[in-house]
């Protein structure tokens, strides 16, 4: 009945239940689960949930991986998991979706770990010649994109490419603020590349296939994730 000794189970069945001035007290623990609350306070009598006196709770968007994980290669594990991945974490550490160049998730904000264009790139194009020498075929892959003025950043489909190339085309699809789309070139700009499973070789890496339903992690030591408690965060659209 939601009474301190027979208290709901879950969050979300106390916010189905609130009506406007109701407070609900949480108690201690770790809730994995997604809080809808299906109307609102008025003025002056807010809906409130509030951790139980002297507890702490965490409300968390993770779910557990379950397994069970096999090898696929080399030091890189696999499980089935049908929905699509957002983010993945292995002992409450946050891991990187593997990407050329790589990276580890501290890293992120280091633009250095981003790949560079060379003379000759322009819209719709990218010449990088470090591209040619990881021998993978980057057709269809997820291009991030910090090109042009360079205060915007894009994701965009790489178009075509050719392992061995130093190059992609893709369609940018946005107008610059002076029109000039195709005028000089783009040679001082900056990307990176994800969406390829030929991407994931480093550790702390992982790749979720859509269409083989399966995620693919390589930890730091290597070793089967199952114990290292995976969780991951899943997307909302399919």
């Amino acid at each position: 009945p939601g009474s301190l000794d027979k208290p709901f189970r879950t969050i979300q069945r106390a916010a189905e239940k609130m009506e406007p001035g109701d407070v609900c007290l949480v108690r201690g623990g770790i809730y994995r689960e997604t809080v809808r609350p299906p109307r609102g306070g008025e003025p002056g009598k807010p809906i409130r949930f509030r951790a139980y006196p002297g507890e702490t709770v965490t409300l968390s968007g993770l779910e557990a991986v379950p397994g069970p994980w096999t090898l696929h290669r080399g030091r890189i594990y696999k499980t089935a998991l049908a929905e699509p991945v957002e983010q993945l974490f292995a002992d409450d550490k946050m891991l990187i979706e593997a990407r050329w160049p790589n990276m580890r998730f501290e890293e992120i904000w280091d633009r250095a770990k981003w790949a560079c264009s060379a003379e000759g790139s322009h819209k719709d194009l990218m010449i990088c010649p470090a591209l040619a020498d990881t021998g993978i075929d980057w057709t269809g892959a997820l291009a991030t994109l910090n090109v042009g003025h360079q205060y915007r950043t894009w994701t965009r489909r790489v178009l075509s490419h050719q392992a061995g190339s130093d190059r992609f085309s893709y369609a940018l699809e946005e107008r610059l603020g002076d029109g000039k789309e195709d005028g000089p070139t783009w040679g001082d700009d900056c990307f990176y590349l994800s969406g390829k499973l030929e991407a994931l070789d480093s550790p702390t890496e992982w790749f979720h296939d859509p269409a083989s339903q399966t995620l693919y992690v390589w930890l730091d030591g290597g070793g089967d994730p199952a114990a290292k408690s995976p969780r991951a965060a899943r997307s909302s659209e399919a």
